[in-house]
């Protein structure tokens, strides 16, 4: 079947993304609907997902759109997404297209200048999601990466171990990493007292996760997005002050957020004073 489970979230049937499926079983063809536009456009409609017990059922193709890279087709490997645009690709077809001299989105030629490696951000979620349903991947991943170096006689180097003494300066002081460490948590709502009483519809999901390097103007985009508003509109506040658009989420976590209101930031949203008027 190609279909996977999660929950415990066992693979039963994960393939490659340019690898063709092969010949459906009975039970496989009566679940899933075909309606023909014409003779040459067919299309396919899944099953919904089936969650029981904990345990979410869900037929592969039906989420391919989601996982596969537009660069190379296949699915995610250490996937990186465009704030400015929330396209999302893998790192190495990326990178290549960077080093080719290319510096816009790929996908809608969004402009990355003037340094589109840092432009992106390493997609922590999608990377778990895809490793999750395909486990086989990164295993494969660790195998190959394994044999380039020893193809090469390249000798790899020790991963640096966390000291064990540390004093306590250290410990309230960390330096922020530039990998996916350096996410965090934080609730996204619409300002409990909005200018001149007109608020803003909340998001279904508020509770967000990503790089604590976004920046606000970027999280703006986000929720215009959402929201369906022009940028230019939307004002985001921490602790009912507004915060500039060059701000990070991790700056403002350590000089406006006070932790004794809770370990996951709280920021709010709101039309902007001028648009009101």
């Amino acid at each position: 079947k190609d279909t996977v489970e999660c929950g415990g979230m066992e693979n039963s049937g994960a393939k490659a993304a340019q690898s063709k499926t092969s010949d459906e079983s009975s039970e496989d063809k009566a679940s899933t609907e075909i309606s023909q536009k014409s003779n040459d456009d067919a299309v396919v409609k899944y099953p919904p997902p089936i969650i029981e017990n904990g345990f979410a059922s869900f037929s592969i193709p039906s989420i391919n759109s989601h996982l596969i890279c537009s660069l190379c087709n296949g699915y995610y490997r250490e996937p990186h997404t465009i704030p400015e645009c929330l396209h999302t690709y893998c790192k190495s077809c990326l990178y290549m297209s960077f080093r080719s001299g290319f510096k816009n989105c790929p996908k809608c030629n969004k402009s990355l200048e003037p340094d589109p490696y840092k432009a992106v951000l390493f997609d922590r979620t999608m990377h778990e999601i895809v490793n999750k349903i395909f486990p086989h991947l990164a295993e494969q991943d660790a195998k190959d990466e394994e044999e380039f170096y020893m193809r090469r006689g390249i000798k790899r180097k020790q991963e640096s171990k966390p000291q064990e003494n540390k004093t306590k300066a250290t410990d309230k002081k960390k330096p922020i990493k530039s990998t996916w460490e350096d996410s965090m948590d934080f609730q996204l709502i619409p300002d409990a007292e909005p200018v001149e009483g007109k608020g803003l519809s909340p998001l279904e999901k508020p509770l967000l996760r990503t790089s604590g390097r976004l920046k606000i103007v970027q999280l703006k985009k986000f929720l215009a997005e959402k929201l369906k508003l022009d940028v230019v509109k939307l004002e985001v506040l921490c602790n009912g002050a507004p915060v500039g658009d060059e701000l990070s989420l991790t700056f403002i976590h350590r000089t406006r957020w006070n932790d004794s209101l809770g370990e996951d930031m709280i920021l709010c949203y709101r039309l902007s004073e001028d648009t009101a008027l």
